[in-house]
């Protein structure tokens, strides 16, 4: 989809929850929380394989892990690709991505990073550096050979796909 069609669909979304001044990622996710009624969790984790953020929903709260040992801006884009599918309903179906965002084939993922990508520029926030060569060969190796054979390569920073099942439980792993 293209840039503009994305950010007309986002801007509502970015408008309706617009970051607070000073920006502060635990301010905003509370606001968001109160406002939906649903707590929100954020939990700093060490992430294996590439995987930099996940988000799980259960029936009493939504969870999101991120990487504890980024960079402060590289967290909060995190945090906020992951709000992204939480704020547009989205179901968790696409599952595996790495920390390269230079391209993301499928509708959800576009829309979860345009939305992190606005709420970061319009609380003045710089977005993190472009992901490394080595992130982009991962993420290109993901759409050539798809998900299942990705998670299963010998390479340990390679693609990993999951999907929570039961329990009412979704999972989006960014």
């Amino acid at each position: 989809m293209p840039i503009n069609q994305l950010r007309r669909q986002i801007t509502p979304l970015v408008d309706r929850f617009s970051p607070p001044a000073p920006w502060d990622i635990a301010r905003y996710v509370e606001t968001i929380s109160a406002r939906r009624g649903r707590p929100i969790q954020l939990l700093p984790t060490d992430t294996a394989g590439g995987v930099c953020g996940l988000w799980v929903a259960t029936d009493q709260a939504d969870y999101i892990a991120y990487e504890r040992g980024t960079s402060g801006p590289h967290r909060d884009l995190i945090i906020l690709h992951e709000l992204g599918h939480i704020l547009f309903g989205h179901d968790g179906r696409t599952l595996a991505h790495t920390g390269s965002r230079s391209r993301y084939p499928d509708i959800q993922e576009q829309q979860a990073e345009v939305f992190a990508t606005e709420v970061l520029q319009r609380a003045g926030q710089k977005r993190p550096a472009p992901p490394s060569r080595q992130a982009v060969a991962i993420l290109a190796t993901f759409n050539a050979i798809g998900p299942a054979r990705a998670a299963h390569t010998a390479d340990p920073a390679a693609v990993r796909r999951h999907r929570v099942r039961g329990l009412g439980a979704a999972a989006q792993y960014t």
